[in-house]
């Protein structure tokens, strides 16, 4: 599926002008997500439109060049917070980030399962919090464990 999405500098965002579902019949090639982004932005007004941000999908940067080709002072180009995304998602499927993310991923459900540790954290929190802000001077103070 494919949304379309127009904003306006004055306005809020338009959300939904088009959707357009693509199945086996209906391919989402370069080709005809060039002509529903035509389509889209002619029922906007084509003058009004200087850019167009998509994913960074092969079939997206195909119709990049067929818009651009049409028209020359269009600028198409990727999705800055989505190629973020993606780059986090993968840098935190090497090595040693995955297991640190692995790690809090129990520390959290631990704490999540146990509702009177829940609370203590979220009072430690406020604590912590000094007008909004997380004070540098509050933490966590560390009780040395005797040996037996």
């Amino acid at each position: 599926m494919v949304n379309f999405v127009a904003v306006f500098p004055n306005k809020s965002v338009n959300l939904s002008l088009r959707q357009r579902h693509f199945n086996s019949r209906n391919v989402a090639d370069g080709e005809n997500i060039a002509h529903d982004l035509e389509n889209a932005m002619m029922a906007i007004e084509i003058d009004k439109i200087s850019g167009v941000v998509t994913d960074n999908a092969a079939c997206m940067r195909a119709a990049w060049k067929i818009l651009e080709a049409k028209y020359p002072g269009l600028i198409c180009n990727g999705c800055a917070a989505h190629a973020l995304n993606v780059l986090v998602k993968d840098v935190c499927k090497l090595e040693p980030y995955a297991t640190i993310l692995e790690s809090s991923r129990r520390v959290t459900s631990f704490v999540k399962d146990r509702n009177a540790l829940t609370k203590r954290f979220e009072r430690i929190q406020q604590h912590m919090h000094v007008d909004g802000e997380l004070s540098g001077h509050q933490g966590f103070y560390v009780r040395p464990t005797e040996e037996k």
